[in-house]
């Protein structure tokens, strides 16, 4: 009975552990703060503008997190009007990390964006998206998807 007792116990106690981690490394990222600090033109193309936007990452936890990423769609009134993309973020426990990420924006669904909401009196615009970040000692992916949304009358 002893001998089945005590790697039971061990078993346990090291599932407890990798719960606790889990479950403290998932809260980081969901606590995360993002600011956005400044915004300009940094090419313009033939069929898309490239905005290169700074954006300061804030980790208020004790905890790091590693491989940061994220990837996100820009909607105005439910029509896509761009997306952008980031990765490999590592943020220090009580600190923050800022970035440059580039937002291709296209003039046809910009446009076509801008009609319509005027055509409807409001321009919801949104993002959706996710952020991902690695658990467990690097060994897993957590994924958080995110909506952001801002109502404007016309």
């Amino acid at each position: 009975m002893k001998k089945i007792i005590a790697p039971l116990l061990v078993i346990v106690v090291i599932l407890s552990a990798m719960y606790y981690t889990l479950y403290e490394d998932e809260k980081v990222i969901e606590k995360m703060k993002i600011e956005i600090n400044g915004a300009h033109v940094d090419k313009i193309g033939i069929n898309h503008v490239t905005l290169n936007i700074h954006a300061t990452f804030i980790n208020m936890e004790g905890r790091e997190i590693k491989g940061l990423s994220g990837k996100f769609t820009i909607f105005v009134l439910n029509q896509s009007i761009g997306n952008f993309s980031f990765n490999g973020v590592d943020i220090m426990p009580h600190s923050n990390k800022s970035i440059n990420i580039s937002i291709n924006l296209y003039y046809e669904d910009v446009i076509n964006a801008i009609i319509k909401a005027f055509k409807e009196g409001n321009a919801e615009l949104y993002m959706k998206g996710y952020v991902e970040a690695k658990v467990m000692f690097g060994m897993l992916i957590y994924r958080e998807y995110v909506v952001v949304k801002q109502q404007e009358n016309i």
